[in-house]
């Protein structure tokens, strides 16, 4: 029975193998040829049309980029005074300033005989003020204790 069926086999085999294949018309389902609209460039699929269309559009998306990176990098640094506002590019020079609103202060302390007091300011990288509160006194105790310090005298919130 084995021998049988490879012989039907091997028979179908070469019954096929004799009658030659038809050949297929090819179906016509557009131009052979697909042209780029920019540079009119043909290619033979659309396939590879759509991957050459789309390397127009990237170099000037990389450019622009390019350009947003490069006015990043020029961007120079400012340095601002806190006391004014002034804008210096260099940390030196905005020293010096900070200088000259040193001896205005100191000058103005000379002239007047007013009990006045340095309050503690604490700086931040952003430049802002941040005076020293406890939370725990009330505003009458926490300006006592800024004006004099350890000298304050003691108030008593519930007279």
């Amino acid at each position: 029975t084995r021998d049988g069926e490879e012989n039907i086999d091997l028979g179908n085999c070469l019954l096929l193998l004799s009658h030659p294949r038809e050949i297929k018309p090819q179906k016509l389902l557009g131009p052979k040829e697909f042209e780029c609209m920019t540079c009119n460039l043909k290619f033979s699929s659309f396939q590879a049309l759509g991957g050459h269309r789309a390397s127009h559009k990237k170099p000037k998306l990389y450019v622009k980029e390019q350009c947003k990176i490069l006015m990043l990098r020029n961007k120079p640094k400012k340095h601002e005074c806190s006391i004014c506002g002034r804008e210096f590019t260099l940390g030196q020079a905005l020293g010096g300033h900070m200088k000259k609103h040193r001896i205005a202060v100191d000058q103005g302390l000379s002239s007047i005989n007013k009990v006045v007091v340095k309050v503690p300011v604490l700086k931040r990288s952003n430049s802002k003020r941040v005076l020293c509160l406890d939370l725990n006194l009330t505003p009458l105790q926490n300006d006592l204790k800024l004006l004099f310090g350890d000298k304050a005298p003691k108030v008593d919130s519930f007279v």
